[in-house]
């Protein structure tokens, strides 16, 4: 018996894609590796982003110590360390903002030992 095309006493033919074969079959390892990977890269990214942090960080290590021992700041710029400490000070709000601990810790210091500079700079003129 048929109506429309359609054999009325085979369930296959009432719910065709019900009894399709799929293409292709599910693989979840692909899905799996995509992810292993995702997560490796974002580990690898933050690392690089915490060594960058630190390497820019205690750059300013040395100046703020020679600073200290000679209270020399004639080479420095006041202008310049002004808008820089001001810069990381936001640099350390966004940090916040965004909840990024490598951008925290790495504008916090950095903003310690440029203060000391600036604090020296403004003292010894």
């Amino acid at each position: 018996m048929t109506l429309n095309g359609l054999n009325l006493r085979s369930n296959r033919s009432l719910s065709p894609i019900c009894w399709r074969k799929p293409s292709k079959p599910f693989n979840i390892i692909p899905l799996f590796q995509r992810y292993i990977i995702s997560l490796t890269i974002n580990k690898m990214t933050q690392y690089i982003g915490m060594v960058a942090a630190v390497l820019t960080s205690a750059s300013f290590i040395p100046q703020a110590i020679q600073v200290i021992k000679t209270k020399d700041t004639s080479g420095i710029s006041l202008s310049m360390y002004s808008m820089f400490v001001i810069g990381v000070a936001l640099w350390t709000v966004h940090g916040f903002i965004i909840n990024d601990l490598a951008v925290i810790f790495a504008n916090i210091v950095t903003f310690i030992f440029a203060s000391i500079v600036l604090v020296y700079k403004i003292k010894y003129k």
